[in-house]
């Protein structure tokens, strides 16, 4: 084996020996010029012996040419070794076979300054807008070439039929397909077949006492209220120079309790009732107030006030309420609507929820729809924006009067304003009550009166509806009628004579302490309960879950601190200017606490008068315009607001309650302008300020104001934009209820 030094020298020695080129008098580089001495100095050592002037010269004489072909040399020298160590096996490969740390592949960082991406910012990276695509291409397969103009029309009337939209309310469901001109009202009444042989008794209601003949209902609370709503309705009347006479409640009293009741022959009756008794397992809506023996069922109400009515006693588990709308749902779809089951996947189904509504009804109403029901695309949409798409206006405060709740809201540009959501406790069915007791304290005829009767709860209401009024002019002593009607028992005709009982019920909206039956505990009204079965809002046990976020574990539920200023009795209206600027001046702050006590389960009985100041001055404070604009479009809707003249007086007593500063056109710069008190110079500013006008509108003779909330739902349902807002039973299984993040108008 020769050594790497033989191997080296070999090619050098022959490059040198095989050149016969003349000697280039061109000076060399430096480098070379080394590398020349020290080959010299191992080849002679004696050369170093030499003068320095001697070697300069000497070196300058060797060709370039011969020191490129050395270079050549070395590389081939080395290639040579390469091949022999390889050929030998020991090959260095220390660092063509190193090991890196880790199998995972490293990301380089993002530069930050060129950073770009697509992502979200196409239309096909929106699952809704693929399948709209799949859709619309699938369609126009279908879809001849030779369709004619009239024949889309037709084909878009039918896809408009094809939406279902579902208003579920305390006393009736509203619901009818969007192509309808009124919807079906259903009421919220579902009854089973009793299993057993066991029957309920319920004291009747209102509680009475009768003394030698008289009708007294002993509530001193509702004694107390009653005076002075009495005393304000005669200073109304004389105010407006309406005459009363001095003996006018003494004559009704006398009358009433002379009246015998006419009894009508069967044949004679023109609206008789026929009772049924049906052997169905449960009977839903209308069937149920046409039971002949109302004794062998059960009898519930699964919605209250927009939600599940899961303060009930007689629901035991959040199962129960889940059947009952169940059924009651698919009792609808089936029997009033008369769509085909196996069809109904064809159906969307617009869902009007409340504006301070409970995410746990919602989603669970999400999930019946889809997944029991079995409904193609639902959409959520809130009855305040609802109620501004069926009266056409854009921006307006909504006063919704329903039968257990009073709700308002303030909405501009399609959006309803923070904190001005209220929900007042009481409504349509407490002012039916309040009559039924002043019709007793006056000897009504009708002395055996039971509101836990449906048929008796039915009669109550109806003479509310036609003979309740705020018109003055109306307020006079007048004979009336109504006719009795129950099951197995002869139709009985009675007369009686009304004085203020014609207002002072529909009084208590402006004094609502009328309606609190001396505590705070809310009856099931008119629904098959009895006073033994109050139920206490405060320290009642709910059968139905509270919400709470995914990732804090917090209760999520929509907050209104304005609600929550009510609840504690805390009323902007009557504060003093100082405290009502650091109250606005606070309120928009997300770290502001109303107070630790807060919560949504309290009853909030603030006047409607009072309510609807605080919703539009907690709007608009800080906006001037957006002021003129809610108090000149003040919406009346809902059943209990079908009052004649509830517009005329709620004007006055908005006047009436309305503070200078509250009133000032001027009141954001006077809230810019506050610090800690009162100056001179923000008294100069209320001084100067006018009071901002308001006008209640009228309703549309073409859309009833019960209904306007479910016409809205209709017309939400024909905007191009709800194509991208349906949700699918597969969004639904994929994403949950984070659909509702992305397809609602509304912040969920």
């Amino acid at each position: 084996m020769s050594s790497p030094s033989s191997l080296l020298s070999t090619p050098l020695v022959e490059a040198l020996q095989d050149t016969d080129d003349p000697p280039s008098e061109t000076p060399l580089p430096e480098e070379d010029v080394e590398d020349i001495n020290v080959s010299e100095k191992r080849a002679n050592p004696e050369s170093e012996t030499l003068p320095a002037a001697k070697r300069k010269a000497k070196t300058t004489k060797i060709p370039s040419d011969i020191l490129q072909k050395r270079r050549e040399g070395r590389a081939r020298a080395m290639a040579s070794l390469q091949n022999k160590l390889n050929e030998l096996g020991i090959k260095r490969t220390d660092v063509e076979n190193d090991l890196v740390f880790s199998s995972i592949p490293t990301i380089p960082l993002i530069n930050q300054k060129n950073y770009y991406t697509d992502y979200l910012k196409k239309d096909d990276q929106f699952k809704m807008t693929r399948k709209l695509k799949n859709l619309s291409s699938i369609k126009e397969k279908l879809t001849s070439p030779d369709v004619e103009a009239e024949d889309e029309q037709e084909g878009d009337d039918d896809e408009k039929s094809q939406t279902i939209v579902l208003h579920p309310g305390s006393s009736t469901i509203r619901v009818g397909l969007a192509s309808d001109v009124d919807p079906h009202l259903v009421p919220n009444l579902i009854a089973y077949q009793k299993k057993s042989e066991t029957s309920q008794t319920f004291e009747r209601d209102p509680k009475r006492e009768v003394v030698n003949g008289d009708i007294t209902v002993d509530d001193p609370d509702f004694t107390k209220t009653g005076k002075i709503i009495t005393s304000n309705f005669k200073e109304r009347m004389k105010y407006y120079k309406r005459r009363i006479l001095p003996n006018s409640q003494d004559t009704c009293y006398n009358f009433n309790k002379r009246q015998q009741p006419e009894i009508i022959p069967e044949h004679n009756d023109v609206h008789r009732i026929d009772y049924t008794n049906p052997d169905a397992k449960f009977i839903v809506g209308e069937e149920v107030l046409k039971l002949k023996d109302e004794s062998n069922w059960v009898i519930r109400s699964p919605f209250d006030s927009g939600k599940f009515h899961d303060l009930s006693s007689f629901y035991s588990s959040f199962q129960e309420i889940l059947a009952d709308v169940e059924n009651m749902l698919s009792s609808i779809i089936t029997d009033i609507l008369e769509i085909d089951p196996k069809k109904i996947s064809n159906y969307n189904c617009v869902l009007v929820i409340p504006n301070l509504f409970d995410k746990t009804y919602v989603e669970t109403m999400c999930f019946l729809l889809l997944n029991s029901l079995k409904i193609g695309n639902i959409s959520v949409i809130q009855e305040g924006i609802s109620a501004t798409f069926g009266s056409g206006i854009s921006s307006g405060c909504i006063v919704d009067i329903g039968a257990a709740t009073t709700k308002i809201c303030c909405v501009d540009e399609g959006m309803i304003l923070p904190n001005s959501q209220v929900e007042l406790s009481y409504g349509g069915n407490d002012i039916t009550r309040a009559l039924v007791k002043m019709l007793l304290n006056n000897q009504f005829p009708y002395g055996d009166i039971d509101l836990n009767d449906l048929s008796d709860w039915n009669l109550a209401n109806e003479l509310k509806e036609k003979y309740s009024t705020f018109q003055d002019a109306d307020i006079a002593v007048q004979m009336y009628g109504f006719v009795s009607r129950k099951a197995n028992q002869p139709s009985k005709k009675y007369e009686y004579k009304l004085f203020e009982e014609l207002m002072i019920p529909a009084m208590g909206l402006f004094y609502p302490d009328f309606f609190k039956d001396g505590s705070d505990q809310r009856r099931v009204l008119g629904k098959k309960s009895s006073a033994q079965k109050e139920v206490d809002v405060l320290n009642s046990s709910r059968v139905l879950p509270k919400h709470s976020d995914y990732v804090s574990g917090t209760y999520d539920n929509p907050v209104s601190k304005l609600q929550q200023f009510e609840q504690l009795g805390k009323l902007i209206t009557l504060m003093e200017d100082d405290a009502v600027l650091k109250t606005l001046k606070n309120i928009d702050d997300e770290n502001f606490q109303v107070s630790d006590d807060a919560s949504d389960e309290k009853l909030n009985y603030t006047p409607l008068d009072l309510a609807i100041i605080e919703s539009i001055t907690c709007a608009s404070f800080n906006d001037k315009n957006r002021m003129k604009r809610l108090y000149e479009s003040v919406l009346l809707v809902g059943g209990s607001s079908l009052f004649n003249g509830l517009d005329l007086i709620l004007i006055d007593r908005i006047h009436i309650w309305r503070s200078k500063l509250l009133s000032s056109n001027l009141l954001d710069d006077i809230v810019k302008q506050y610090e800690d008190e009162v100056t001179p110079a923000v008294q100069n500013m209320l001084i100067n300020s006018t009071a901002v006008p308001i006008e209640i509108l009228s309703s549309s003779k073409e859309v009833n104001p019960s209904s306007m909330i479910w016409k809205g739902g209709c017309v939400y349902s024909r905007l191009k934009i709800i194509n991208e807002l349906w949700i699918s039973l597969d969004d639904w299984d994929m994403l949950g209820s984070r659909c509702l993040n992305q397809t609602c108008l509304f912040n969920y």
